[in-house]
């Protein structure tokens, strides 16, 4: 019962930062040097019945954090600030024990301080503290690929 309370607090928590803004822009560089191209407005609700490998890319945030690692075979399709932080939606063709185990990887190297980790079967929770902020990596096996979730605060 108690993981349930845990992943419904995290979906509220998606759900809260995922208020759409205008640092949305066309044609900039991703961090992986991919072309990253958007329509302005809002972005699109992601539904279970998404075709995410079809999906525009976006641009990042302006100010989105350097120290965040983003996974470098991803597409950023969602991504917007807050008041309280960042939230950015990748998705990659590859499964979720390649992205767990890189992101796993690459906290070890960065000396992120791991809060909590939830794996179930197709869906991924990792949480680490970096200088003082809370990060969110969330990852869940889709059709053709994995969503990657990405929330700081």
């Amino acid at each position: 019962m108690k993981k349930y309370t845990i992943i419904l607090l995290i979906i509220f928590f998606i759900l809260i930062l995922s208020c759409p803004d205008d640092n949305q822009a066309a044609g900039a560089k991703g961090r992986n040097g991919s072309t990253l191209r958007t329509d302005s407005g809002m972005a699109p609700a992601l539904e279970d019945n998404t075709d995410y490998a079809a999906m525009e890319a976006v641009k990042l945030p302006k100010d989105f954090p350097g120290d965040i690692y983003l996974y470098a075979n991803a597409r950023n399709i969602k991504s917007f600030k807050s008041d309280k932080g960042f939230s950015v939606t990748l998705f990659t063709p590859d499964t979720l024990e390649k992205v767990v185990a890189d992101y796993r990887e690459y906290a070890e190297l960065a000396q992120w301080q791991d809060e909590k980790v939830l794996e179930l079967s197709n869906r991924a929770v990792l949480k680490y503290k970096v200088d003082g902020r809370i990060l969110a990596v969330q990852v869940a096996q889709k059709q053709g690929g994995c969503l990657i979730t990405i929330s700081t605060k």
